[in-house]
């Protein structure tokens, strides 16, 4: 008797886990807002430059982030995302402990604004945290990747006053301001009461350009006409008579320089293209979905009245 007790027990909590579940997946759909910080990785950072991965992160150089998206899930483990963000990127040689690299006295500030569309694999899927029945917490833990459009216009303050770089062409190239990247990352979610979702994720924006800095290759070897263009494309000049000990003179950056008399000086390096890291908290509100209509009047053949022909009297 206990025995059968027990089944049904068994059979009345899967039941409910079931129906419960259920509902919780009604909520597919999700718009909320993401706040936190970006980094850049490029021919400015103030790491070594062998680091790759994360260890190519600084943490002097995470600025603010910020954006909005909205999710649409197909099921517990899939779903598709989109989002636009705006992340404040910069770099200084000044900050560097590389000699060279703080010679090189360049420095950039960038605001990213991206829009992206991707992938969501949500690989662990907790409904019912804490196994209380009633749905007040779930947690979910996911992988993303997708595809992407940022614009972006790399500045510099020369003299108290601020140039955008990409006009000036400092190293001699057209680039443009719109480029496309590729996301990846994961992150993290709880799920308060079905429709309230708290979160954060971490991310990885591979790009196609080494221009986010606006340093990729050589210094010109053609003296720029322009004064500003000059003056900004290389900057070691304005640390002599400094008596800075890290210093090593700007001899050696500039076209034809001690370091490569005949050949362009290397400014960047051109073989890695720039990227850029995104840490960021998120609050998304969940909206439940339309069921499907279903006219009991209209499928209820049971009760359908059939026409009968009604038949004449003969006389």
């Amino acid at each position: 008797m206990r025995h059968y007790k027990n089944s049904l027990l068994l059979l009345i909590a899967l039941v409910l886990v079931t129906t419960l579940d259920a509902q919780v997946r009604r909520y597919n759909k999700d718009f909320g807002i993401r706040l936190g910080m970006g980094s850049y990785f490029g021919d400015l950072n103030d790491v070594a430059p062998t680091a790759t991965g994360p260890a190519a992160i600084s943490m002097g150089q995470m600025k603010l982030g910020l954006g909005g998206f909205g999710r649409y899930m197909f099921s517990d483990n899939f779903g598709i995302s989109g989002g636009l963000q705006w992340i404040s990127l910069s770099a200084d040689d000044s900050r560097s402990d590389i000699p060279s690299h703080y010679s090189r006295n360049l420095s950039f500030k960038n605001n990213i604004i991206e829009f992206t569309g991707r992938g969501e694999f949500h690989f662990l899927h907790m409904g019912d945290l804490g196994g209380s029945f009633r749905y007040r917490l779930g947690f979910n833990a996911f992988v993303f990747a997708g595809v992407g459009v940022f614009y972006n216009n790399p500045k510099a303050e020369l003299n108290g006053k601020t140039y955008a770089l990409q006009p000036l062409q400092t190293e001699g190239v057209a680039y443009s301001k719109i480029q496309p990247c590729v996301p990846l990352g994961a992150g993290l979610q709880f799920r308060f009461n079905k429709r309230h979702l708290f979160g954060a994720e971490i991310g990885w924006r591979y790009t196609l350009t080494d221009y986010i800095d606006d340093v990729s290759s050589n210094y010109v070897t053609t003296p720029h006409t322009d004064p500003i263009a000059a003056a900004l494309a290389d900057r070691s000049p304005e640390l002599e008579g400094k008596g800075d000990p890290v210093f090593i003179g700007s001899e050696y950056f500039g076209a034809g320089s001690l370091a490569n008399p005949s050949d362009p000086s290397p400014r960047g390096n051109p073989d890695l293209n720039d990227s850029y890291f995104t840490f960021m908290v998120q609050y998304s509100y969940a909206l439940r979905g339309k069921k499907a209509k279903f006219s009991k009047r209209k499928y209820d053949f049971a009760r359908r009245k059939v026409k009968r022909r009604r038949s004449k009297a003969r006389f």
